[in-house]
């Protein structure tokens, strides 16, 4: 009975002893493959990270120009504001002194036949005086005068009117001088913001192939495009504004001109 005992208990050990053999662990993989992994992994986290520096960097460009522009716009505002304020100013002068002429002509004529004035018309002077120098209309029979020695081109007025007429001539001529200087200034803005334009564009266009490729910024590159689009709405705007005041000076110099 104690060699069945025996037997049974040798046979039991055999069998886990025979069992442990068949079950193998797995072969550690080896430093080559794990080495590959590694570099492959990291590789592809330094292109991640190139990609998003190049991304960042962009952006970076794009806000400092953006903030630029802003300043330039800016800037530009208030000059435009400044030459309209000047505008209005010399428009009441000229108005004023059209109204004091109008009324000087009123009074030498004694009539209020229209407000159309012709120089000869401010070169006459009243009934019982000496007429000083020629009228400059044509149409207008006058007495002969003295002959005198011509001293200059400049034209003289009676009574008072010579200081009126300088001013308005003066105002004239620094309206002029206004609009061409406002002219080659819209230009030269012109031609700044199209450059300006053509480089923001160049680089949103860079900037977007970037965001494109990298698929995780697009929320920008669309800030990026609705700011851009407000800013040319705004130059357009602006530009609408200079070409109509100028075309209200070019056509109140036509006036000026006429009368």
């Amino acid at each position: 009975m104690a060699s069945a005992d025996v037997s049974s208990e040798d046979d039991d050990y055999g069998s886990r002893q025979r069992s442990r053999r068949g079950r193998r662990l797995p072969d550690p993989p080896s430093p080559r493959s794990s080495r590959r992994g590694i570099l492959r992994t990291s590789a592809s986290d330094n292109i991640v990270v190139d990609r998003v520096d190049r991304i960042a960097t962009s952006l970076e460009d794009t806000n400092r120009n953006l903030r630029r522009m802003d300043r330039v716009l800016g800037e530009y505002s208030e000059v435009s504001e400044e030459q309209g304020t000047e505008i209005d100013r010399l428009r009441g002068r000229l108005a004023r002194s059209a109204m004091r002429l109008q009324e000087e002509r009123v009074r030498r004529t004694g009539t209020t036949r229209g407000s159309t004035m012709r120089p000869s018309e401010l070169d006459m002077a009243s009934s019982g005086e000496t007429r000083r120098y020629r009228p400059t209309s044509p149409l207008r029979n006058y007495e002969p005068s003295v002959p005198r020695r011509r001293t200059g081109s400049t034209v003289r007025f009676l009574n008072g009117g010579d200081d009126d007429i300088h001013e308005v001539h003066q105002t004239v001529r620094d309206l002029t001088s206004d609009q061409l200087r406002m002219g080659e200034d819209l230009e030269r803005e012109i031609d700044r913001r199209s450059r300006a334009e053509q480089e923001t564009q160049r680089t949103l266009r860079e900037m977007s192939d970037s965001l494109r490729r990298s698929s995780t910024s697009e929320s920008a590159s669309e800030r990026v495009d609705r700011r851009l689009q407000q800013i040319q709405d705004d130059m357009k705007a602006q530009q609408r504004q200079l070409a109509r005041r100028q075309e209200e000076t070019v056509s109140m110099s036509d006036r000026l001109r006429e009368n």
